[in-house]
């Protein structure tokens, strides 16, 4: 099992959002590799994301519905929650879904 550290983004419109991701990702990736699993690239923070969550948190998104493709550490669902959203969080990855999951019950968001 992979662990997963909390970490806070601040700086978006709302307020700060808590994520989860990858505790150690060098030691997931040996994991990875030994277990010819996928790589755990969905459970780290990729650059883009604080800035295309801070975008979207700054919308009007009450009664819309957000699908969003490949969701990783779900700061941008978690972002569209906030924003009023009805938000659809999709990954390939069961390691991104549950840092997802995880971010949501922690905001007290609703995401499916």
């Amino acid at each position: 099992m992979i662990d997963l550290r909390a970490r806070v983004v601040a700086g978006l419109p709302g307020g700060a959002l808590t994520l989860f991701e990858v505790a150690d990702i060098d030691a997931a990736l040996d994991d990875a590799v030994r277990s010819g699993g996928s790589a755990p690239y969905g459970g780290v923070l990729w650059d883009a994301a604080p800035c295309v969550a801070a975008v979207l948190a700054d919308v009007d998104l009450v009664g819309q519905r957000v699908v969003e493709l490949g969701c990783g550490t779900g700061l941008v669902a978690l972002a569209c929650a906030r924003a009023g959203a009805c938000v659809l969080a999709t990954d390939v990855d069961e390691l991104a879904l549950a840092a997802t999951r995880r971010g949501a019950l922690h905001a007290g968001l609703q995401v499916e």
